[in-house]
Parts: structure tokens; sequence; C-alpha cells
């Protein structure tokens, strides 16, 4: 019998370490902010954007378009977001801070799905007034 469960639940294991190591919301913790990630794998577009990070509630940092609504953005692989001294900060996958909410930035990337801006780093911070 427990041969029998293991075959049904072992099936069932491999669908949600699959579904896990896709792209989606990256890992939260106590000062994390959930970031919208891309999955592994994920191939750069070439084109170049530039805004002002804000705070967006569907993908934890988005870029505020020049008429003042914020823009879905789609992170890059294992980066993340924490709040950090009154801020929220962009962490690259090795655990740099790149940049803050309210920074000026550009970025690599090109428009996909839902018109979300899928980023390719690296994300500059722009001299403010920089544009």
């Amino acid at each position: 019998m427990t041969l029998h469960r293991f075959r049904l639940a072992a099936p069932l294991l491999l669908v949600g370490l699959l579904i896990a190591a896709c792209g989606g919301p990256s890992p939260t913790g106590p000062n994390q902010v959930v970031l919208d990630t891309q999955p592994p794998g994920s191939l750069c577009m070439d084109a170049l954007t530039m805004g002002v990070l804000a705070v967006d509630s569907e993908s934890g940092v988005g870029l505020e378009t020049p008429g003042g609504s914020v823009g879905l953005v789609v992170w890059p692989t294992g980066w993340t977001a924490r709040n950090d001294a009154g801020s929220v900060a962009i962490i690259d996958a090795n655990g740099a801070v790149v940049a803050h909410v309210g920074d000026t930035v550009s970025m690599g990337g090109g428009g996909g799905s839902e018109d979300a801006w899928y980023v390719c780093p690296p994300v500059h911070v722009l001299a403010p007034g920089a544009t």
C-alpha cells in the first residue's frame, strides 16, 4: 500500500517542483516586497526604456509613465525587492542593490504580454533631471 501511495504522490510532487521553478513572484521574507520575475532561461530583448521606479500592486515595482500611471515590469530571474531605509530597493541576483523606488532609471528589455516591460540587465540609475 505504501508503494501505491508513492506512485500517486511522485507525479504530483514533480508537477509542484516544476511550477515552483517557473517565474512569478519572488520569495518573501520579513522585509521582502513581492516582485514579479521572469522564468529561468528567459531571453533578453534589445530595446531601451527610461522612467521612474514606483511601487506597483501587480509587479511589486513598476515604471511610472509620463502620464503618472505605473506600468507593469517583470524583473530578471533571481532579482528581489526589499524595504530599505524608507524606500524599496531592487536587488539583483548577486545580492547587490541596483536601484530604489523614486530613482530615474534606464533599462534594457522589451515589451511582452499584458503590456509588461521585461527587464534585461543592467539597470542604470540616471542623475536627477536626466532623461
